[in-house]
């Protein structure tokens, strides 16, 4: 009995957690504003695979220059504007801006 509330419990969380991180970052709607990316806080190869099946856009690209801060969901971040070079998937062109934790070490200019 323990285990399957506890089951049910775990799904429940990882439900609403998923959720909450999805309705927080999707786009309000239809709007002029530039498009905004967000980093991943640390490197994995299965993650990124599994965030870059979901992500409509997937590009490399180069800093140009650090254009201030932001807090989302209560977690400050720095704003980057970012040339976009090769498209992996999507459709951006030009500049964007993207968005990474403080935590994380800072995206220099060139890089």
């Amino acid at each position: 009995m323990k285990k399957a509330l506890l089951a049910c419990l775990a799904a429940a969380v990882t439900v609403s957690v998923a959720a909450g991180g999805y309705l927080a970052l999707r786009p309000a709607g239809t709007s002029a504003a530039p498009v905004t990316a967000v980093a991943a806080a640390s490197y994995d190869p299965a993650g990124a695979r599994e965030a870059a099946a979901q992500a409509d856009d997937v590009f490399h690209g180069t800093v140009l220059r650090g254009t201030g801060r932001r807090t989302i969901a209560e977690i400050p971040s720095r704003l980057y504007e970012v040339r976009v070079g090769h498209v992996f998937k999507g459709g951006l062109g030009g500049t964007v801006t993207v968005t990474q934790p403080v935590a994380e070490p800072a995206l220099r200019p060139g890089g």
